[in-house]
């Protein structure tokens, strides 16, 4: 009976501990949620970043957790969370536990490598107006991490730069461009002049479209003054073009430019004598052999050319060079720019000959007029109504011809102070019958008639 008492007590025993066992597995906790010290993060590369994981309830049964990284060329993740920065990009850092996961995206960048300088290739430039030229920064070090350049001018009324280092000359006078870049600074003085005539290229522009031909080798042309081509023989321009040529020939002598749309023409002749050097020239000998003729019928019965007002002629020192420049450019309305006082013989010689628009002669100051200088220049240019010349002295032929044929020639002043033999012959030659001649006081010597002063006009002296 005792035996069985006690082997009933162990299997109450025995189950006790069984039933207890059970109760116990009744209480695991399960993970119900588990979140991340950071959601996102920034780091350069070579930075660290501790990531913490905190579980919910903290009286989770199994909190084991892992870390993992969606791509470990860019981030690399320990056991107990630590990230590390290897490369520019982004990616994400997951922890888990028991199923629940929770993220942190990453985004890795280069260090910040800061401007250590900035320089410009030009800190001194020169622009005329409606110019442009365009300045490069170059920062440095080269892996600088940011390298815009921001742009400025102390003078917009002056000259405008715009985001690219592209300078605009507004106006005369001058302006600083400044470039900055990472707290550097560099700076670029910009001198803009209104360009003159005498400064400019020999210029043909367009009144309207058209093709112009000059059968000439050694000249280059240009439409901005930077870009320069080879001139082949023709061009098509349209209205609004501005042809500008240089050459280093030493002469064009009936090299004569054609068009077939109307134009006019500008600018410095010499251009075409020493090219980009014909600032400051003022002579047409570009060597020490004797040249003559040298622009010699340059636009000869060139109908479509309207205006020369603007083209000037700076030196006229060889023989001829420009007889018959304009002759029969029955079209042209003004004549170009006489400012130099010394001149060589047959100079002129028929240079606007039957420009029969021609209204008005230029002023010509020369005092010692040579042999034939203006022999024939101004025939047969019916729309002339005034003519002055200063002249003196003059050779023998220099006026003969001048305003035959003048047809609207009402007054004339020449200062003539020598005797008209051989000098004036027929020089006024089938003009209008009356008119006013006003002479130098100090000569009582003209002829009457064809080669003196017409007869029937009013004489006066010159004041």
């Amino acid at each position: 009976m005792k035996c069985i008492l006690i082997k009933t007590a162990l299997i109450l025993v025995t189950l006790s501990i069984i039933i207890s066992a059970c109760h116990k597995k009744e209480k695991i906790v399960p993970v119900e949620t588990i979140t991340i010290s950071a959601s996102s993060a920034e780091l350069t590369i070579g930075e660290t970043l501790q990531l913490t994981a905190t579980i919910s309830p903290s009286t989770a049964t199994d909190k084991t957790i892992g870390w993992n990284t969606s791509n470990a060329s860019i981030a690399t993740v320990s056991p107990t969370g630590l990230v590390n920065a290897v490369a520019e990009g982004s990616c994400s850092i997951t922890v888990t536990c028991n199923g629940k996961t929770a993220m942190c995206m990453i985004t890795v960048k280069k260090p910040v490598i800061p401007v250590s300088s900035i320089e410009l290739d030009k800190t001194d430039i020169k622009m005329y107006v409606g110019d442009d030229e365009t300045l490069t920064a170059t920062v440095k070090p080269d892996d600088a991490s940011d390298k815009t350049v921001i742009w400025a001018s102390s003078k917009p009324a002056i000259a405008i730069v715009d985001n690219d280092g592209k300078i605009k000359a507004i106006a005369d006078g001058i302006a600083t461009i400044t470039a900055s870049c990472g707290g550097k600074t560099a700076s670029c003085k910009v001198t803009v002049k209104i360009l003159t005539y005498e400064e400019s290229y020999f210029t043909i522009k367009g009144l309207e479209s058209g093709t112009l031909k000059w059968n000439v080798e050694n000249v280059e042309f240009s439409l901005d003054r930077k870009n320069w081509k080879t001139w082949t023989g023709s061009y098509v321009f349209q209205k609004d073009d501005a042809i500008m040529f240089r050459g280093n020939n030493d002469s064009y002598d009936m090299k004569t430019i054609e068009s077939t749309g109307k134009i006019n023409v500008e600018g410095n002749i010499l251009s075409l004598l020493y090219g980009s050097e014909f600032i400051g020239k003022t002579s047409l000998k570009t060597t020490s052999s004797e040249l003559k003729n040298q622009f010699r019928e340059l636009f000869r019965y060139n109908n479509n050319l309207i205006s020369a007002e603007n083209l000037i002629l700076l030196a006229a020192d060889t023989e001829g060079c420009y007889s018959g420049a304009f002759a029969n450019c029955q079209n042209l309305t003004k004549a170009p720019k006489f400012p130099v006082i010394k001149l060589e013989q047959y100079c002129y010689t028929s240079m606007f000959n039957g420009c029969e628009k021609l209204a008005t002669n230029p002023y010509l100051p020369v005092e010692d007029v040579p042999y034939a200088a203006y022999n024939g220049m101004y025939a047969g240019c019916a729309s002339i109504t005034s003519a002055t010349i200063l002249g003196k002295t003059y050779g023998y032929y220099a006026c003969n011809f001048m305003f035959k044929g003048c047809s609207k020639l009402k007054e004339i002043t020449c200062l003539n102070e020598i005797t008209t033999y051989a000098r004036f012959q027929w020089w006024v030659e089938d003009i209008p019958a009356t008119g006013t001649f006003i002479k130098s006081k100090n000569f009582e010597g003209w002829e009457t008639g064809v080669d003196g002063i017409p007869e029937g006009w009013t004489v006066k002296n010159a004041d």
